[in-house]
């Protein structure tokens, strides 16, 4: 099993599809100087796309013969960084080691707009294994603003 990887982020951009969220990391690799990790997360599952196991993150590289549907186990996004476990599939597909870390250098262009991305599909039904850093969710939120108005 290969060891744990870090790269460092070149140039990264996202945007949205007609069908999907989608986030282009791009690094240099011993595999490909110009390499990408592009992360693909639909906007929508159907039955079918379950049946398939199409209802996940699609991770593709520089070329769809290093590609899979469901090869991640979780996707953590934090400040500067971007980490992703892999399962074992997803290691051998991606040719990637199963833990692999992205760091982001400060203000690379198009960051913000990733991280926002990242962030729209951790609350999608194919995004469930991508966390975001400082995302809270509404019940959090709503206690942590209770305990606020609470008399001291």
């Amino acid at each position: 099993m290969k060891k744990a990887e870090t790269y460092e982020v070149e140039e990264i951009s996202a945007g949205v599809a007609d069908d999907c969220h989608w986030v282009s990391i791009g690094f240099s690799s011993s595999i490909e100087k110009q390499d990408v990790l592009h992360v693909v997360c639909a906007l929508s599952v159907d039955a079918q796309d379950r049946k398939l196991g199409h209802d996940s993150i699609y991770l593709e590289r520089f070329d769809q013969a290093y590609s899979c549907y469901s090869g991640a186990e979780k996707i953590s996004v934090g400040l500067q960084d971007i980490h992703f476990a892999l399962n074992p599939e997803g290691g051998k597909a991606l040719s990637l080691p199963r833990s692999v870390s992205f760091a982001v250098p400060p203000r690379l262009k198009g960051w913000s707009a990733a991280s926002r991305i990242f962030k729209r599909m951790s609350s999608m039904e194919c995004g469930r294994v991508v966390t975001v850093a400082g995302k809270t969710s509404p019940t959090s939120r709503s206690t942590r603003s209770r305990a606020k108005r609470a008399p001291g």
